[in-house]
């Protein structure tokens, strides 16, 4: 995919990591039906400049292969709330970004939004990637559903929440396809309610 930004923000430094860490903007379908939104890079995206490769990202291609995303024809996209890796120092260990961190680099996934516009809607994962599509709304009007789930990271520390997530994403697939539950099958498959947070999804019509 063209992507303009990569030129506009290659000499972003607004963070002090920006003076180190690369810039990983994005991954997937040029415009594609869902937005995925996630917090940062790790190790291995920032060695790459694809975000989602490390342990995360391969544990997150699997659930959108196991819960249906393909089947249903859906095509997506991956950035994150922020361009960089946060890090105290080069080559540092990972760490969770900031408010103010997110704040600076909002601009750019505004940007990121309006250029990639998902024809479905965005599936945001984590409170990070959440507070910065909530801040993206507060520029640009976001008139697409929005679906909330936990960070693969988050099942990666908890594997017992690996079948609910399945199940958050297998409601989306069902909601963007416009795809309805098999009533043996899929209600099966999805029994069991998710605690998290990611039950909400938010509709805003066009």
């Amino acid at each position: 995919m063209y992507n303009p930004l990569t030129k506009q923000y290659a000499g972003c430094a607004l963070c002090p990591f920006g003076a180190w860490a690369n810039k990983v903007h994005y991954r997937g379908h040029e415009h594609p039906d869902l937005l995925f939104i996630g917090e940062a890079s790790g190790k291995v995206e920032d060695a790459v400049g694809q975000p989602f490769l490390g342990r995360a990202g391969r544990l997150l291609d699997s659930a959108l292969e196991t819960t249906g995303f393909k089947t249903a024809g859906l095509t997506w996209g991956i950035t994150n709330a922020l361009l960089c890796r946060p890090s105290e120092q080069a080559g540092g260990a990972n760490r969770t970004p900031t408010r103010l961190e997110v704040e600076n680099c909002n601009p750019r996934l505004a940007a990121m939004v309006s250029l990639v516009a998902p024809r479905v809607g965005f599936v945001v994962l984590g409170r990070v990637a959440e507070r910065a599509l909530l801040l993206v709304r507060n520029r640009q009007p976001i008139n697409k559903p929005v679906w909330y789930n936990h960070h693969p990271a988050y099942v990666l520390r908890n594997p017992s929440a690996l079948e609910s997530w399945h199940n958050e994403f297998r409601r989306v697939v069902y909601h963007a396809s416009g795809r309805k539950p098999d009533p043996v099958k899929d209600m099966a498959a999805m029994s069991k309610e998710s605690p998290v947070h990611a039950q909400r999804v938010e509709i805003h019509p066009a």
